[in-house]
């Protein structure tokens, strides 16, 4: 079926759609830097989701020579707003043609991570909640929340879950500490509030991960913990102040997944009733044993719509993990690291000891093979 939209712009001579855009550009700078930001944004956007527009535009040889930079983030923006793997098939052909074969920037080297059956629950979750958060799809006039809180104690790979999925979505992960964040009016720049508006500017897709969630505390009555904890609870909101305008709201709303985690160590204390290290909990049991603790503030956890829980590590998970990093039983043991309560930090704490015993193990050989000097008679 014919697609008259499509049709049109396919019969567009390439020269007429720079001449569009050159003016646009001539324009656009005796408008206001906001307006600027939303022209631009509004401008890529069409481009990225407009098959016929973007390959007139890859079409004209003058555009793909003098704007490299600009042609690789319209291709990336487009690569990233692909519903399916057909489209994207599209959009590597039309970049191969214009010479344009990195556009998505150097392939990072791909570790496998190490997933404990929690870990692997928790991320498969967190990929699902993105999926569908990108897929931003009309659901009537009340929007799903799904800003996302991931618990879990000291050591498990909160952020690591975090930064794997950026990876996979090909995103930018944005991360800003909650106790380092600077509020508005502080004697430094730029303020935590100015760095996330940046990246709200792009108009692309992110993740933005707020790190150490658990020292959000609102008992605190100084105004730099006051305006901390005001402006990071107005963001999960999806409602910043100025100098954010509606525009800025809207695109933060829809182009950055947010992500918190924390620690809350003291509800997986081995103390706590029912909350032994080594025992995995049934999710529905864990997340009522979370409520009843009261550790996380009922006004923060109002403001994520999803919760997911990281279990600490069992033996079975030491053992499992210790196999595929090759540490001997003579390097660790499952039940101190149980104990310890440091997970994935226990494992690196062996592996730091397995190195430096080959290394002093290295030395000594070393030395010994050392010719013996001797004395002049």
């Amino acid at each position: 079926m014919n697609d008259p939209i499509n049709d049109f712009w396919q019969g567009l001579r390439p020269e007429f759609l720079e001449g569009v855009f050159a003016r646009v550009v001539a324009q656009k700078n005796e408008l206001t830097p906001a307006d600027r930001a939303v022209l631009e944004e509004t401008v890529a956007g069409f481009l990225s989701r407009n098959r016929a527009a973007l390959s007139c535009l890859l079409a004209s040889p003058s555009f793909v020579a003098e704007h490299p930079e600009l042609l690789d983030k319209l291709l990336r923006d487009a690569w990233q707003c692909a519903p399916g793997p057909e489209e994207r098939t599209w959009i590597q052909a039309q970049a191969s043609r214009a010479g344009r074969k990195d556009f998505r920037g150097t392939p990072k080297p791909r570790t496998e991570l190490l997933l404990t059956a929690s870990q692997k629950r928790v991320f498969e979750e967190l990929r699902a909640i993105a999926e569908v958060f990108f897929e931003g799809r009309d659901l009537g006039p009340i929007a799903p929340r799904w800003t996302t809180l991931i618990i879990g104690p000291t050591g498990i790979g909160k952020s690591h879950l975090v930064r794997r999925l950026a990876d996979q979505l090909g995103l930018e992960a944005v991360r800003v500490g909650v106790s380092s964040w600077v509020p508005a009016g502080a004697k430094l720049d730029p303020t935590s509030l100015t760095v996330v508006l940046d990246h709200v500017r792009k108009g692309t897709r992110f993740v933005l991960h707020l790190e150490e969630a658990d020292k959000l505390a609102g008992s605190r009555t100084d105004a730099w913990s006051q305006g901390q904890l005001s402006e990071l609870l107005m963001l999960l909101d999806g409602a910043p102040g100025a100098p954010w305008t509606d525009r800025d709201r809207f695109l933060f709303r829809r182009n950055a997944l947010v992500v918190a985690t924390g620690a809350w160590q003291e509800i997986f204390e081995r103390t706590s009733p029912g909350l032994g290290f080594g025992a995995q909990r049934a999710e529905t049991d864990r997340r009522s044993e979370v409520q009843r603790a009261g550790k996380i503030p009922a006004e923060l956890l109002a403001r994520f719509g999803q919760h997911l829980i990281l279990e600490p590590l069992t033996t079975e998970d030491f053992q499992g993990l210790a196999g595929q990093l090759k540490l001997g039983r003579e390097h660790y043991d499952p039940e101190a690291g149980v104990a310890s309560g440091q997970n994935m930090r226990y494992l690196e704490s062996c592996m730091a000891q397995r190195e430096l015993q080959r290394a002093r193990a290295e030395l000594r050989l070393r030395e010994r093979a050392k010719p013996v000097p001797t004395r002049d008679r």
